[in-house]
């Protein structure tokens, strides 16, 4: 593996996880809101 495929790995990672946590934000948001609604 060189440089160029472990910067695309890695970027790829930190675009997964910040896309979960977008998810997990809003999931948890929402059902927070339906709690205290």
């Amino acid at each position: 593996m060189n440089l160029t495929d472990a910067v695309k790995l890695l970027s790829g990672q930190i675009t997964f996880w910040a896309v979960a946590a977008q998810f997990g934000i809003q999931i948890a948001w929402d059902f927070t809101t339906c709690l205290w609604g």
